[in-house]
């Protein structure tokens, strides 16, 4: 009896502290954040392939908005000057360090690399069917 009573204490403890965990993350993701950076990289055969790769420099006015209904608000200038809209609503969640986003219907399941009051940080890395050492790698930086 005692042994199923510390192993329900603990196992009560480990959830708890998971869920206090998952809010406290959620709650730092729940912010407006301007945009750093998003790097878009390829790779062929494990290399960089720099003409296939660009970086979008965040300027003034660039940003995410991670709202409490599951819906995040964003804003690029740069897709704009390529005549697209630069505002874009989806949805997304968070579970286990991951953030998924759904932009109609196309999936992008993020892991987060960096979560601070400052900084958020998360990236995606598709490999090729056809060749594994052929992948894209999405690099998101955020901040406050």
């Amino acid at each position: 009896m005692k042994k199923a009573i510390i192993i329900l204490s603990a196992t009560v403890i480990f959830f708890a502290c998971s869920k206090k965990d998952i809010d406290n993350n959620l709650s730092k993701i729940m912010h407006r954040w301007e945009l750093d950076s998003v790097k878009n990289l390829n790779f062929v055969n494990n290399v960089l392939n720099d003409a296939e790769s660009d970086t979008i420099v965040g300027v003034g006015g660039d940003y995410f908005d991670f709202r409490s209904n599951g819906k995040v608000y964003r804003y690029i200038a740069e897709k704009a000057v390529y005549g697209e809209d630069g505002y874009d609503t989806a949805t997304y969640t968070y579970s286990n360090n991951k953030i998924s986003i759904n932009d109609d219907g196309d999936i992008s399941n993020f892991t987060i690399s960096e979560l601070s009051d400052n900084k958020f940080t998360f990236e995606i890395k598709e490999v090729s069917l056809t060749n594994p050492k052929d992948y894209a790698q999405v690099i998101v930086k955020l901040k406050k």
